[in-house]
């Protein structure tokens, strides 16, 4: 039986090498420079031409991403690229396939699975009092697999950093943060931004007024 699934996977590599026409133009070559993945759980076979042993790696830590094999030897070999499915923003990572001397590499980008996307505040402004106090204001979202790189910044109505807004925290139904004691009337401008893997930016504010009177 493995004989026949080994016997399947090699003629498959030969298949994915005739239909993307490859032609090795260098001592190490893979099948495709970039390959998009649909977001339901997938996977891809790689076709590496080396003439000489091989390994590969991803380009960073991924917990969505895996493959099959590390490492191979000289002439016609391939990857099995395995791609959980993705409940989130699109994203990518990338495939490194090196001999010690030249290096390959091909650029995986996974759809996002979602229609619709929500990354927002749903209130444009709360106002606070003067003491101090910690703050939960209604959020929405369906990116809880995004939200921790979510980044958070805090400005004054002229676009000057503040200190007196601190620990933002931020969930899938509401963001709390807190505000320092007050002398005065003040305003800030809470942002959060995220941005997928091809630069696409989701940016929400919230206007926090702290009233001393």
């Amino acid at each position: 039986m493995r004989k026949h699934i080994h016997m399947m996977v090699a003629a498959f590599v030969l298949l994915v090498s005739c239909q993307e026409k490859v032609e090795f133009m260098s001592d190490l070559t893979l099948s495709s420079s970039t390959v998009k993945m649909p977001a339901a759980e997938g996977w891809h076979v790689i076709a590496v031409y080396a003439n000489n042993p091989w390994t590969a790696g991803f380009s960073e830590q991924v917990d969505w991403a895996s493959l099959d094999v590390f490492e191979g030897g000289e002439g016609l070999g391939r990857i099995r690229l395995d791609c959980r499915d993705n409940y989130g923003l699109k994203r990518a990572v990338d495939v490194i396939v090196t001999d010690g001397s030249l290096s390959d590499t091909l650029h995986v980008i996974q759809n996002t699975g979602l229609s619709e996307i929500e990354f927002s505040f749903k209130r444009s402004a709360v106002e606070v009092p003067a003491d101090k106090v910690r703050v939960k204001t209604a959020f929405k979202t369906n990116l809880e697999y995004d939200l921790e790189r979510a980044v958070t910044s805090v400005k004054d109505t002229a676009g000057e950093p503040v200190d007196w807004i601190s620990d933002v925290e931020i969930g899938m139904d509401a963001v709390t943060f807190t505000v320092s004691q007050a002398k005065e009337d003040r305003m800030a401008v809470i942002t959060l931004t995220l941005t997928d893997c091809e630069g696409t930016v989701l940016e929400t504010s919230l206007l926090v007024n702290q009233k001393c009177s």
